[in-house]
């Protein structure tokens, strides 16, 4: 189990990366009753979260571990952030993604001087070809978890990792899930009030606050935008699913059956 020695480790080692701002603005905290902050991840150096944890993991290697480089799989996001983590331990990155990963992903891990490799989804175990390339070159396993189709790619998985599994196990309340529609409602909120572009699987955690399923009894709600990696093509065509409410900016934030869930703070 990680502890707070872990992290405090972690953050000092993590000198590269941005300290992310916290954005807030009134219309959410009206929307959910409650004092809404928003840590924003999509700011962050790759564009998401995930460098957070890649970086950290190729810092604590040897340099026997590093000499002839690192490999991981991933959709996207982990990929970019293996491959900047790899950038700044000197040693190089090679990085296993289904062949219909985002565009934008792919030549982001491309610019950051990852070789990437393609599998395809549903023919063959990305792990398994991950597990042989490592054993040919020598290379370290940075580990992640699966992850198939929705438009949230960056949060379909099958199966948890342990380590992840073991923390949410111990620590999380509860869990929530979300539609797409729900989904595309916050990226729309983000993109009008706090002026941000964040992708599906960035927007889950404000998707679930804005659609009312969390609620605040005392003090703030904390929301992470996770990432903001989306062309904007596919961005401009899935905001252009929301229904405007009114003319203040807002998406139509109605739970499935039609109930407005906070109607009693908008």
């Amino acid at each position: 189990m990680i502890g707070i020695d872990d992290v405090r480790a972690a953050t000092a080692r993590l000198t590269a990366l941005t300290s992310t701002p916290l954005l807030s603005m009134p219309t959410l905290d009206q929307l959910c009753a409650a004092p809404v902050v928003c840590k924003a991840e999509n700011l962050q150096r790759t564009g998401s979260f995930k460098v957070r944890g890649a970086l950290n993991h190729v810092l604590s290697l040897s340099p026997e571990e590093l000499a002839s480089g690192v490999i991981g799989a991933s959709s996207g996001n982990h990929a970019q952030a293996l491959a900047f983590a790899a950038q700044q331990a000197g040693t190089r990155a090679v990085v296993v993604v289904p062949a219909d990963a985002p565009e934008i992903k792919v030549a982001a891990a491309r610019a950051l001087g990852a070789e990437v490799i393609f599998y395809t989804r549903g023919h063959g175990d990305r792990d398994v070809v991950v597990a042989e390339l490592a054993h040919r070159r020598d290379l370290t396993i940075i580990p992640t978890i699966r992850q198939p189709l929705t438009i949230a790619d960056g949060l379909a998985h099958t199966t948890p990792a342990p380590i992840p599994f073991d923390i949410n196990r111990t620590l999380l309340d509860r869990v929530i899930t979300v539609t797409d529609a729900q989904i595309i409602e916050a990226m729309a909120l983000c993109f009008t009030h706090l002026k941000v572009v964040v992708e599906p699987s960035g927007a889950c955690a404000l998707a679930a606050v804005t659609c009312g399923q969390i609620t605040s009894a005392s003090g703030k709600i904390g929301v992470v935008l996770s990432g903001g990696n989306i062309a904007w093509a596919t961005f401009r065509a899935l905001i252009g699913r929301t229904d405007a409410r009114g003319n203040d900016g807002l998406p139509d934030l109605r739970a499935d059956d039609g109930r407005q869930p906070r109607a009693d703070a908008s």
